[in-house]
């Protein structure tokens, strides 16, 4: 026998310069780095992770949601769990908070330094320069700090919601009555515990890019106006048509995660019944009956896929450019017009500061709420079956 202790999870005895730095991995790195790992040398769950505490929590704001829907109002699976979890997933925003604003203060340190070896701001002196290189060394530390670590802690979030979602599943279907049964099938169940609670992996750490990702254009856009004046809002018009274009594009995207859903439920559905009857099935040579029948169904959702593949691209490939069709009516303008600004520390942070809002300003508030969006359907969906007498 194993012993018990010795397979405790590590996490729950690490400090906190530990989690941090995830010093409390490195005994299962050296172990994998000697020797093959097998199913001995995993440890533990810890004890903050266990199902019974996550589903008790859940359970106990599912209940609030339960009583509005007795009462004849609208119950709301994705409320609770953000409820039950709220401090677990709030806090961890000032993290990528800090992160975002160090990478805008980048770049104007680097147009700093540019000014300096260009010999374009008195105010720059040897001393001042070293000073900025330090800051940018520092800030460039807090990051590779912050990033990591804000993503762990929404991972490790997003798996305790999942595990608390999916308890609550397995509870249910125990106490399902034999009327129950015949509006919830297996493969719905099994749909639901393989597909539809694997978005909280891929939704929870974009959730404070819902917020952030405005603020960090709002912000942007007011250091360009600080810096080259209303040649800026230049810029903004682009803006003005790209993230209305990816909420639209999110918004088809959550109704086709519907239409996928109960493509996949009834395929599934089918499936099940196909294996339960395959002895009937051969007997009666009804293969082929079936297996267009199954066919059929496979490529109307493989179809609804085939269209979200191609907007999900065309979401993506704006994204990638939208920064470059930003600066350019900008230096454009700028060049006409023959403004004092354009110089090569404005014209640096100017790329600097869009090419820092990129990710966040264009592919994170699209990412965010288009699988913010998906989960709220699987969430929905599972609402039906949670809500079965």
């Amino acid at each position: 026998m194993v012993d018990h202790t010795a397979r405790s999870c590590p996490y729950d005895h690490a400090n906190i310069f530990s989690k941090l730095t995830f010093w409390w991995m490195n005994a299962l790195f050296k172990l994998g780095f000697k020797n093959q790992l097998s199913s001995l040398n995993i440890c533990d769950v810890s004890k903050e992770d266990e199902s019974s505490l996550m589903q008790s929590k859940l359970e106990r704001y599912w209940k609030d949601e339960v009583q509005k829907y007795t009462e004849g109002g609208k119950a709301s699976l994705f409320r609770a769990v953000l409820w039950a979890f709220k401090w677990q997933w709030i806090l961890p925003g000032i993290l990528i908070f800090m992160s975002e604003a160090i990478k805008l203060i980048q770049p104007y340190l680097i147009g700093l330094l540019v000014a300096y070896f260009n010999d374009d701001a008195d105010s720059v002196n040897e001393s001042t320069a070293y000073g900025i290189g330090a800051a940018l060394g520092v800030s460039a530390f807090l990051q590779i700090c912050l990033n990591p670590t804000y993503f762990f802690i929404m991972q490790h979030v997003a798996l305790r919601m999942k595990v608390a979602v999916g308890a609550m599943i397995y509870r249910k279907v125990l106490s399902l009555s034999t009327e129950a049964f015949h509006y919830t099938s297996s493969g719905q169940i099994v749909n639901h515990l393989s597909t539809d609670i694997e978005k909280f992996n891929s939704s929870i750490d974009l959730l404070h890019y819902i917020w952030l990702s405005p603020l960090s254009i709002i912000l942007v856009m007011y250091l360009m106006y600080s810096q080259i004046g209303v040649t800026c809002f230049w810029g903004l018009a682009v803006v003005a048509v790209i993230v209305p274009a990816q909420a639209g594009l999110s918004s088809i995207f959550g109704k086709l995660r519907q239409k996928i859903g109960a493509c996949s439920d009834k395929r599934i559905q089918l499936m099940s019944e196909v294996i339960m009857a395959i002895r009937v099935i051969k007997m009666h040579c009804w293969e082929k009956p079936f297996h267009n029948l199954i066919t059929k169904q496979r490529r109307q959702e493989i179809f609804y896929y085939h269209i979200g593949a191609f907007l999900k691209s065309m979401a993506n490939g704006v994204a990638d450019v939208s920064h470059r069709l930003m600066v350019l009516p900008m230096i454009v303008v700028m060049y006409v017009s023959g403004d004092k600004h354009i110089t090569s520390q404005s014209i640096f942070t100017l790329i600097g500061w869009l090419d820092a809002v990129r990710l966040t300003g264009f592919f994170f508030i699209y990412y965010s709420v288009e699988t913010i969006s998906q989960l709220v359907v699987s969430l929905t969906r599972i609402e039906v079956c949670v809500l079965a007498a």
